[in-house]
């Protein structure tokens, strides 16, 4: 007779138990609850374990003082952990700031003063025994309670780890039918200021799984960098015999001192013939938490970069790890051989520089390192890199500059690759030191031994000895790889294709679009009648007058013009009103200027242009490319608005990342390297680009990204107008494009966008297989009653994201959009909606979550096509965008073009609602009462409430209280007709509302809302909404007025200091919006 399965089914009696079991035959102690509970001596809301750091601080800790050795005072040790509570209680700056506080005094110890035989010094103790890990302590604990912030509530984190009792690693743990994202959705709430930030201060890992699915991250990691691990050392054999190994019996009734209805069950699970089988988390818990490994990646492979800390992900650490043994060997001239690094793009080789110098320098003494490229923005991005994490760096400005600092003896030097020659001209300097390390940032563009005049020759004449390491982000083409054995060899590899399958990036798909330059305007009026299908009339006239403007454009070709249309029509059809972003690659400087025009006069996207200016040949594509007159224009203009290129660049690249405009930027050579910008979603390519260039060039957007909606990217785009690849039809290597590529090396690099759309139908079919047993289609009830049943709901759920991700990607495409029957494409739209409807309806009906992970992205996706594709009132053309402060142009495609009444309607609403989207940050108070008298509106006419006619009238009300905000009769008379003053004045009301009555508090509103519009105007200048110093000068000047004016003044004294910052932040925010000067 077959036996009925024994396994646990909830998270404490199976995963918890068994991590507990593998993390003791690890060598972590387990201490009780109640054992924690007294170390901590009741206060919940202190995380050490005093007592085990007090005896290893006596432990670790010894004084040499003429040639005697003595122990550290009591004393001592309770002001090194008195250090240690301060940091952790000081959460001023932030808890990225206290974690990093914190884990400096881990890793550096702290200076005390200790009297020994008369004789005060300050002595250096350490917390941690770094370089013997065997002289630490290693405890855990499970259901650790923590008090909340301001609260007496606790949370209880599944199982905490300690290292001579200060907490360093936390794992939320889930059984296998949830997900991991809960986990990390956990762990991330947990950090929050309300929460329990104080036990993540001295966090350095974190750990969320189910048995199939562990990922990692370190405090502060956004949850779509939380890691898989891959071991690449420890056999599966060894990790199988510490899996099934017993507990020791003290540990074993420690364990289930807490967990004891649940040791009956987990001990026949382990008694099993034959043990029981390794899941992916007890590898991972293994690779991280194994003593010398947990210590190694604390010390040497965790870091702050820019304030945010960061952890190596498994490619980083066995990089590093391969290129330490390697400089550990020597060639037949005692020097450290060396070789390249191959990390494909996007996977962190700028951090894994920073980790491999600091290896080096833990095991080198007095090392030297200097860091070279062949480009300036990668030399500054390096240099702020290694700055960002605390490293002291010094950046070579010209060649004799650098050979001073070869000659100073300069720690840590950042060069370009070209003032070595340059610095030769002026004198000779050799540095015959076998301890200097060069790391070469893009090897593959310099480092060819070819002739004495080579770049490598003249980097090897300063260092003759020095130890060579090439990092590169792109494949090694075949006719290099000579030169790199040379070199010295591959050290290691991250593959395009592992990147892909680890989800550190994201696949790209490729659609070809080819425009030939020479079209002529009949292509062009092809181009419109491929682009007017299944368009509503009022649709095809605009897009006839937007295509007439981009006609006016002055020495526009029509090529340009034809690949301008075609990307603003399809960034705004795909992209537009989402997080995303878009880079357009031009042939020239000119023609990205002109492009920037004609994006302009069509008004569906906002561009920016970031080229070289002057004659600076160093990054333009053509060689031959002539003066142009739009060129200089360009410039000049760039210059009297920013006061120089360089600021103008640097203002556009951080608002391109952020979430306004631009939402495109046109570049030709520029930002095709090192240019991470995880929003930057597709890539427009009109240049032909080959080989390392193109694979740098499109892995611009290959970055991860994920918003507070469950919006996710899950692809890149690249739309190739220059025929790079064609139809994609065939390996990659059969194209020009990548043939000096092997097959494996270049794999996963792209797919065709048609391979993902061809499975459109058998996802919808999949979807309506589901229902096929329902025999009257029209019967809703039965819809919903067959989906009674939890795994079958969601099954339907899964089906129906899948359904809309095919959908989105079918109709980002316009090879599916172009060779698909409309009705067909109308068919796949109805039933998404009607489809959502069911989903919307179940979920009510049965109770179900709608806010997990996987219903927030499934609600992003379908809101998305919705918003985009399909209206609220079946199948019909979006309306047109119009601008509702345009009167004569409102009025004519509104009132006069569009047509039955309800139609007006909808495009009122539509236009209103748009440009409330657009610019609610400019006042926030007054566009949300807005935003929900339009949506009160349309359900109230859904529902049948409304007529018609009284619909259209009461959109045109709120369309004319948008348009005449600065009118409108919220504000005092003072301020009517200030757009500034009136919106600060709206948010400030609630504010002071709070501590006095109403008609005081409009008193007071109207008060500040003059002085912060003056002090805003006072100080402002050009690029003011981003300089620093210009922000503190505003800040404090409003802050004087606030405590000097009104507050004491006033007597306000129940207006308490975070109700002023938040007044502040708010009149900064629609500040910065509203005044661009």
């Amino acid at each position: 007779m077959s036996q009925s399965p024994q396994f646990p089914t909830s998270e404490v009696g199976g995963v918890q138990v068994q991590t507990l079991h593998l993390l003791a035959n690890l060598g972590w102690c387990y201490k009780t609850r109640a054992e924690c509970e007294a170390e901590r001596r009741g206060r919940l809301a202190s995380t050490l374990l005093e007592d085990v750091l007090a005896e290893r601080l006596h432990a670790i800790n010894r004084i040499e003082q003429r040639g005697k050795t003595w122990p550290i005072t009591d004393a001592a040790a309770q002001e090194a952990i008195g250090k240690l509570q301060a940091a952790l209680s000081d959460t001023s700056k932030g808890a990225q700031a206290t974690n990093e506080a914190v884990t400096n005094l881990l890793q550096l110890g702290t200076g005390i003063p200790i009297t020994i035989e008369g004789e005060t010094k300050s002595r250096q103790l350490a917390y941690v025994d770094w370089q013997n890990p065997e002289n630490n302590f290693y405890h855990i604990t499970a259901e650790f309670p923590v008090e909340r912030s301001r609260s007496a509530d606790t949370r209880r984190p599944d199982i905490v780890l300690f290292i001579n009792g200060v907490p360093v690693a936390i794992i939320e743990l889930k059984k296998s039918a949830e997900g991991t994202e809960q986990g990390i959705s956990q762990s991330i709430r947990n950090q929050g200021t309300d929460e329990i930030p104080r036990l993540f201060a001295s966090a350095q890992i974190l750990l969320a799984a189910n048995p199939s699915d562990p990922r990692y991250a370190t405090p502060g990691t956004p949850k779509q960098f939380w890691a898989k691990w891959r071991e690449k050392e420890i056999s599966e054999r060894r990790i199988g015999e510490l899996v099934n190994a017993p507990l020791n019996p003290a540990e074993a009734s420690a364990i289930f001192a807490d967990f004891s209805p649940h040791r009956r069950r987990h001990e026949g699970l382990m008694d099993g013939a034959d043990g029981r089988l390794p899941t992916p988390l007890d590898t991972t818990l293994i690779a991280l938490f194994s003593k010398g490994r947990v210590i190694d990646l604390i010390r040497s492979y965790t870091l702050f970069d820019s304030g945010i800390k960061k952890i190596a992900r498994y490619q980083q650490y066995f990089g590093v790890k391969a290129a330490l043994l390697r400089l550990s060997q020597y060639d037949d001239h005692e020097r450290r051989k060396g070789g390249v690094i191959w990390h494909t793009q996007g996977s962190g080789k700028s951090l894994t520089m920073v980790m491999l110098a600091k290896e080096i320098a833990n095991l080198v003494d007095n090392p030297r390192i200097v860091l070279v490229t062949d480009r300036r923005d990668l030399d500054r991005q390096i240099r702020d890199t290694f700055k960002a994490t605390g490293l002291d760096v010094r950046q070579a400005t010209t060649g004799r500059h650098l050979l001073d600092l070869v000659e100073e003896k300069a720690g840590i030097v950042t060069t370009l690759i070209h003032k070595f020659k340059s610095g030769l001209r002026s004198r000779e300097t050799i540095d015959q030191s076998r301890d200097v390390f060069l790391l070469v940032d893009e090897s593959h563009r310099s480092q060819t031994v070819k002739d004495d005049e080579s770049l490598h020759k003249q980097m090897r004449k300063v260092f003759p000895n020095a130890c060579y390491i090439g990092f590169t982000g792109t494949p090694l083409l075949k006719k290099e790889r000579s030169t790199f054995d040379r070199f010295g060899g591959l050290i290691h590899t991250y593959k395009i294709d592992e990147a892909v399958e680890d989800e550190a990036v994201v696949p790209l798909l490729y659609e070809g679009r080819l425009i030939e330059i020479d079209v002529d305007e009949k292509s062009l009026d092809r181009w419109f009648e491929r682009h007017t299908k299944g368009l509503s009339p009022e649709q095809v006239a605009e897009l006839k007058r937007k295509f007439s403007r981009g006609r006016e454009v002055l020495s526009a070709e029509p090529y340009l013009i034809e690949i301008a249309a075609d990307v603003s029509e399809d960034f705004s059809r795909n992209w537009k009103a989402t997080p995303y972003k878009g880079q357009l690659v031009a042939q020239t400087r000119r023609a990205a200027v002109i492009l920037k025009k004609l994006l302009d006069s069509f008004g569906d996207v906002t561009s920016e242009v970031i080229i070289s200016p002057g004659d600076d040949r160093d990054n333009h594509g053509q060689v031959n490319e002539e003066p142009s007159d739009e060129v200089d224009k360009f410039v000049k203009q760039v210059k009297a608005n920013y006061g120089s290129v360089e600021r103008y660049e640097e203002l556009v690249i951080e608002r391109f990342k952020g979430d306004g405009d631009p939402d495109i930027i046109i570049v030709v050579d520029k930002l095709l390297t090192g240019f991470d910008a995880p929003r930057n979603r597709v890539l427009y390519l009109t240049k032909k680009l080959k080989e390392h260039g193109l694979l740098q060039a499109i892995a611009r957007v290959n970055r991860l990204y994920e918003d507070d909606t469950g919006e996710k990217k899950e692809f890149g785009h690249i739309v190739d107008y220059a025929g790079v690849l064609g139809e994609l039809d065939a390996a990659l290597t059969q194209y020009s494009a990548f043939e000096g590529y092997d097959e494996a090396d270049v794999a996963d690099a792209l797919h065709a966008i048609r391979k993902e759309t061809d499975s459109l139908p058998d996802k919808h079919a999949a979807l309506l297989d589901l229902f096929k047993a329902i025999k009257n289609q029209h019967d809703q009830e039965a819809f919903e009653a067959s989906l009674a049943d939890d795994l079958r709901r969601q099954d339907f759920y899964d089906r129906l994201r899948d359904y809309a991700k095919a959908l989105q990607l079918a109709f980002s495409s316009e090879t599916f959009t172009q060779a698909t029957d409309q009705r067909v494409i109308d068919g796949f739209k109805a039933d998404l909606k009607r489809f959502e409807n069911l989903r919307r309806s179940v979920a009510r009906r049965y109770a179900d979550r709608l806010d997990d992970a996987k219903s927030k992205e499934l609600d992003a996706k379908i809101k998305a096509l919705l918003d985009r594709h399909i209206t609220t009132d079946g199948i019909v053309p979006v309306v047109a965008a119009v601008n509702i402060f345009d009167e004569a142009g409102f009025r004519q495609v509104v009132l006069e073009e569009t047509g039955s009444v309800a139609a007006k309607a909808d495009a009122i609403s539509s236009a209103t609602s748009k440009t409330i989207t657009e610019k609610m940050e400019d006042d926030r108070v007054f566009y949300e009462r807005f935003s929900k008298m339009i949506k009160d509106t349309i359900e109230e006419f859904r529902a049948g409430r409304l007529s018609e006619q009284d619909y259209f009238q009461r959109v045109q009300d709120i369309r004319n209280g948008v348009v005449n905000r600065n009118s409108a009769d919220d504000v005092p008379v003072s301020l009517k007709g200030n757009e500034l003053g009136s919106s600060i004045y709206r948010n400030l009301v609630d504010g002071f509302a709070s501590v006095v009555p109403p008609t005081e508090a409009s008193s007071y509103a109207e008060k500040t809302a003059a002085a912060f519009d003056e002090i805003i105007r006072r100080h402002r200048k050009i690029g003011w909404q981003d300089d620093p110093d210009t922000l503190n000068e505003i800040r404090n000047a409003m802050d004087d007025f606030l405590y000097d004016e009104i507050k004491n003044a006033n007597g306000l004294y129940s207006l308490q200091a975070d109700a002023m910052d938040a007044m502040i932040d708010s009149a900064l925010v629609i500040g910065r919006r509203q005044l661009k000067f």
